[in-house]
């Protein structure tokens, strides 16, 4: 071999690279992507053209039911009755029409009966609504009627025109309106449950009587003379 025949062979050797068994690609360890169908990609939506040819567009079925399928699809829900639909989709999912009338007359009572009792309820809501409303009122003009009586009774109480019966108007009344109206006797603890009081006039014999006030938990139960 002489010195040519050698650099040939030693070009050879740096033109062709190593390569390693684990680098080798093959067929089987992996395999070329699988490619992806419109089905897949839509996620499985479809369109539907009724008989009337009307279109329902990226239609997702989400409901069967004897009368009908629900479908979402682009512009938002429908309730796709089986008699607009194609025979592919009567024949598909089994279509009765004796079946779907009957659902769809069932369906039809239930909607009913459901409407009725909101109605009812709308109504009983109402109700109450305006008798909470009266019973407001009716409180507040109890409580306006009952500030009036007790500024009277303080007026006659100051003229010393108070009488035994005018004392009635405290039934109900806490402690502190008793305080406020009447003051807390001085042979009486605040923390008493019977308070007596001087100096109220009998409207049967115009004499000055003497009333006590019951308390129960803190609130006026009795006014006695």
């Amino acid at each position: 071999m002489n010195r040519v025949q050698v650099s040939l062979m030693l070009l050879g050797l740096v033109a062709v690279p190593q390569v390693n068994a684990q680098d080798t690609i093959t067929a089987t360890s992996n395999p070329p992507p699988v490619a992806i169908t419109t089905a897949t990609q839509t996620n499985d939506r479809v369109d539907i053209t009724l008989r009337s040819g009307e279109i329902y567009k990226r239609c997702k079925i989400t409901r069967v039911e004897p009368d009908g399928i629900t479908v979402v699809y682009a512009k938002g829900v429908a309730k796709l009755p089986f008699a607009n639909l194609p025979d592919e989709y009567q024949a598909k999912y089994h279509f009765d029409p004796t079946k779907a009338t009957s659902y769809a007359r069932t369906v039809a009572t239930q909607q009913a009966q459901a409407f009725a009792k909101q109605q009812q309820d709308i109504q009983r809501q109402q109700v109450e609504a305006r008798q909470q409303e009266q019973n407001k009122i009716a409180m507040k003009n109890a409580s306006e009627a009952k500030a009036k009586a007790l500024k009277i009774l303080m007026q006659r109480i100051q003229s010393r025109q108070a009488t035994t019966a005018d004392c009635r108007v405290l039934i109900g009344c806490t402690k502190e309106t008793v305080r406020d109206t009447l003051g807390v006797p001085p042979r009486t603890l605040a923390s008493g449950s019977v308070w007596p009081y001087d100096g109220f006039i009998d409207p049967e014999s115009g004499n000055y009587e003497s009333i006590t006030i019951g308390f129960e938990e803190g609130i006026v139960s009795t006014v006695n003379w």
